[in-house]
This record gives C-alpha cells, structure tokens and sequence, in this order.
C-alpha cells in the first residue's frame, strides 16, 4: 500500500491551521508557522507570500467543504421543512465548533471583496432552486425563502462571533457558553418554525 505523500503546501497549511486555531489570526506570526511546518520563512513566503493569503485560502476551502456539506440537506424530499431547519442548524453548530474563526472570515472576505466572494457561492442559485425553497412556498407563499435562510444563519453565528465578550461574562455571573449553544439548537428550529407560520397566519388575516 503506497504511503500517501504530503506536500509541502499542504504541510504548511495544516501547521497553519493548527495555529490559527491556538492562537488567533493575530498572535500567529509566520515565522511560528514556519518553524511548525519544519521549513524556513523564505520556502514559506514562496509558497504563499504572506500569513493574510494563507489564512484567506486556509478558510475559503474551510468554508466549501462546510457549504458543500449543507447544500444536500436543502434539496433532500425526505425531509419536512422542520426536520431541514434542525439538520441544517446542527451542521451549522459542528462547523463553526471546528472552526471558531470562520464567522468573522465570511464577513471581512465579504466586504473586503463582496464580488470574488460572491463567486465562491456557486450553491447559491441551488438554494433558490432547491426543495427547501419549494416547501417554505407552500406553507408561507407571501415570505421570501431567503429571509427564512438569513434569520437561520444569524440566530446561528451571532453567538459564535459574539463568544469573546459572551465569555467576559463568565467572570460576573455563572455562564457556560456550551450550555448556551446547546440550549439554542433547540429552540433556533422552533423559532423558525414559529416565524413561519405566525407570518403565513398575518398574511391571512
């Protein structure tokens, strides 16, 4: 059986990740990553120029492989709309568990570069198109099936991008921001659901 072979780039990107993940964005130098690659600074900067585009490729294919991995859930016709919102929130919560710092990545690529990052979405139309779509109609035809995706999206990565200042408050008053996320992948399917049908209820009116 033949040994798989890392290439150097891909060794430097797993160090780099490792401690971006350690350390923050901010207090990785690349000479850090260099040393944990087991190369030097030059071969580094070679490959990748700079710890900004490094970081930039690192969490775009962080952030494909996760929209690669929700966009079946959207088209699945095996599931209601209330089970979608449940898988599709607990994929959400695995991958920003795995990768803390991808909110704020999504939202500094998008108003840094709103047009490539917009390239990236290519499951975006898919979406428009998909099962989901076809279902939030049906219940709600007078609500948009995107306003129902981003107020998903939000009550699910607000926490995430808030979690610094959340933590503060573990030194004023008990708090367990694990306790906190679990309790809202609970209620965040039945927030939706409730969204929905209170507003095909107004519209009836």
């Amino acid at each position: 059986m033949k040994e798989q072979v890392i290439t150097t780039q891909e060794k430097i990107k797993q160090a780099a990740e490792e401690l971006f993940m350690v350390k923050g964005y901010a207090a990785t130098k690349t000479r850090d990553i260099a040393q944990a690659s087991g190369i030097n600074l030059a071969l580094l900067n070679y490959h990748f120029k700079s710890k900004e585009n490094l970081f930039s490729i690192i969490m775009k294919e962080r952030f494909l492989t996760f929209f690669g991995s929700v966009l079946p859930l959207f088209n699945d016709k095996e599931t209601s709309l209330q089970q979608k919102f449940e898988k599709i929130t607990d994929k959400y919560f695995e991958i920003l568990r795995q990768n803390p710092d991808l909110p704020l990545f999504v939202l500094g690529e998008a108003n840094k570069n709103p047009e490539g990052f917009a390239e990236g979405l290519s499951g975006v139309e898919f979406i428009n198109n998909s099962y989901f779509t076809q279902q939030v109609k049906a219940i709600n035809p007078g609500i948009q099936p995107e306003n129902m995706l981003i107020n998903l999206l939000s009550v699910v990565v607000f926490p995430f991008i808030m979690k610094p200042v959340l933590n503060l408050l573990s030194t004023q008053q008990e708090f367990n921001f694990e306790q906190m996320m679990q309790e809202r992948k609970q209620m965040i399917p039945l927030w939706m659901n409730s969204l929905l049908t209170q507003q095909n209820e107004n519209n009836e009116i």
